[in-house]
């Protein structure tokens, strides 16, 4: 558990730093290694693995590839943390920045079957999306 949390924290840096192969190298590395289905961060690496090289994607022009990404991201199993607090949307936020509303909309609706008591905040998301708007609240930054 430990060292896949210390895989994820140097990937997230290595995002902030623009290194894409690191962060490319580690993403992968914590999909191939997460194997205990049973572990509870199990669902997390998966959303975080996938949602980094989604951005990664998106920042190398390939707007197809990122949108696997972002759906491959809120494919994954729940867990503890991610039904209490909910996934960060920074990277659906980056793909409404690119107008691919469409692709953000069914990522809500994936992520209300990891989240718990979601459902009020999810619907107010897609109002606004639909209207053409990107969600003001902490998640979206």
């Amino acid at each position: 558990y430990y060292q896949s949390m210390l895989k994820e924290n140097i990937a997230f840096a290595a995002m902030g730093a623009g290194d894409y192969k690191k962060v490319k190298q580690l993403a992968n590395e914590l999909l191939i290694n997460n194997v205990d289905t049973l572990s509870f961060n199990y669902g997390n690496t998966i959303h975080e693995a996938n949602t980094l090289l989604g951005r990664v994607a998106l920042r190398e022009d390939d707007i197809k590839k990122a949108k696997v990404y972002l759906i491959k991201s809120g494919e994954c199993p729940t867990s503890p943390q991610l039904s209490s607090f909910g996934p960060s949307c920074i990277f659906a936020k980056e793909l409404l920045e690119c107008g691919e509303k469409d692709i953000v909309l069914s990522y809500l609706d994936l992520i209300a079957n990891v989240w718990s008591d979601s459902e009020k905040k999810l619907e107010k998301w897609r109002e606004e999306i639909k209207a053409g708007k990107i969600p003001d609240d902490p998640k979206w930054k």
